[in-house]
């Protein structure tokens, strides 16, 4: 059987990772590409081996992934307030109503901080009552 698929390359501090998306994000790595592009002719050639066992046609080539470079700007201000939810949010991640938000904002157990006039709820306490549940 003749087997192609898109595989994925990305770099990272250990190495090079190889995925293939088609096939349910199976991948391998390597130290250099070209260790982990020789890898995952292997793995590739392991799926070929399941189909022909299986007895099913190699799928078609699927074009499965794109790069797309992408650019934002985050303020040190914005950075803060991304740290915090509306009364509203934490309501929502709390599965609780905003009444019950309040009330845990008033025992202490939920930590707020004003931030361009308006309250907010720290996530991490957030977090840390969500584990309690």
């Amino acid at each position: 059987m003749k087997l192609a698929a898109e595989c994925v390359l990305t770099k990272d501090a250990d190495g090079w990772t190889a995925a293939f998306l088609q096939f349910g994000g199976v991948a391998t790595s390597g130290k250099t590409r070209d260790e982990a592009v020789r890898a995952a002719r292997d793995v590739l050639a392991l799926e070929a081996a399941d189909l022909v066992r299986e007895g099913r046609p190699a799928p078609r080539v699927q074009h499965v992934a794109e790069v797309a470079l992408l650019e934002i700007e985050v303020s040190a201000q914005d950075a803060e307030r991304m740290e915090y939810a509306t009364a509203s949010e934490a309501a929502a991640r709390l599965s609780a109503t905003e009444a019950e938000v309040a009330a845990l904002v008033e025992s202490g157990q939920l930590a707020t901080k004003k931030i361009d006039g308006q309250e907010l709820v720290a996530l991490e306490s957030i977090a840390a009552i969500d584990r309690l549940d």
